[in-house]
């Protein structure tokens, strides 16, 4: 059994309806891109992992194309709530369970897998580890996805309200690398990072990896990084033969919040800090959206994307 305590995206008792409710959605458009690289390149549909599964999301997506989706998360109650979400489907995809983290890939079989796929959590994976035991797992020419937005989003139509909104990001940075678990603070990281930090080494993978940034102007961990001290940049594993793609999708990345939905969006992360100077930083985001006469705020994310090839033999 693996302790799930401290690691990753692990909080007892979370509130998966509040998360799929306030988290942004992954759009059909995302799926497709996916989907078509993969047929490009090997386009066998039999066994698809997507670790870090949290409730199952994107296993969901998965499974209108595998025969088979293996769901697994580190946390045995995540499991659990994918197992209720995902049964209830009708699908003709058959969905296996583990607990395990994203980087133990023993419990599977040699060339047993034509995807693996982690959204939104390779974060708080240890990467060494997790590239020693996918060239086994892989099949060759199998597809490695990794899907991560940023956990703070930008505030793109209200610039008193994203000022507060930005300092309140600084207090939930500082304190959660102070306060939070080692896994956390690998998540920190690796998110400002942008995936950067994600060696895909020529010898597993086929060359051309393509590295998507989308909306990246837009990212406020960026100036984050400039205006901390806590903040340790990992060093970037980007190769001269890796396919750099910078685009912008304003549409399909933004989505307007109350002040209630936007708190309740807070409630979803890893971590969430308190205690008085947060409840000021609140009381500017409402002073801000009074004075404009709004009643939503307009948030928009910072997603990257890796898609990736295992070697042919």
């Amino acid at each position: 059994m693996v302790d799930s305590q401290g690691i990753g995206f692990a909080i007892a008792g979370f509130d998966w309806d509040t998360y799929t409710k306030f988290r942004p959605s992954y759009p059909v458009s995302l799926y497709s891109r996916i989907n078509e690289y993969h047929k490009q390149y090997h386009d066998r549909w039999t066994v698809a992992h997507d670790a870090g599964s949290g409730a199952g999301i994107a296993a969901e997506a998965l499974a209108e194309h595998f025969d088979t989706v293996i769901v697994s998360d580190p946390n045995e109650e995540y499991v659990e709530v994918a197992r209720k979400r995902l049964e209830r489907l009708e699908t003709k995809a058959k969905f296996i369970f583990h607990q395990s983290v994203a980087e133990d890939q023993s419990w599977l079989g040699s060339d047993s897998l034509d995807m693996f796929s982690i959204f939104t959590a390779i974060q708080y994976a240890d990467l060494a580890r997790l590239m020693q035991e996918l060239p086994r797992v892989l099949r060759p020419g199998g597809t490695f996805v990794a899907v991560n937005y940023n956990g703070w989003p930008a505030i793109i139509d209200n610039k008193a309200a994203a000022a507060a909104w930005m300092d309140y990001g600084d207090l939930w940075v500082t304190r959660g690398i102070q306060e939070g678990s080692e896994a956390a603070r690998r998540g920190f990281h690796g998110s400002w990072a942008g995936q950067d930090c994600i060696a895909l080494p020529e010898d597993v993978f086929e060359k051309r990896v393509l590295r998507i940034k989308t909306n990246e102007k837009y990212r406020p961990e960026a100036d984050q990084v400039r205006r901390l001290p806590e903040l340790d940049f990992p060093t970037s594993k980007v190769q001269d033969t890796d396919v750099m793609v910078d685009e912008e999708d304003i549409d399909s990345w933004t989505r307007d919040y109350t002040l209630s939905d936007l708190q309740s969006f807070v409630s979803t992360l890893a971590y969430t800090p308190g205690g008085s100077e947060v409840q000021r930083l609140w009381q500017s985001v409402e002073q801000a959206m009074q004075q404009a006469g709004q009643k939503t705020l307009r948030l928009l994310w910072t997603v990257h994307i890796i898609l990736a090839t295992r070697r042919r033999l």
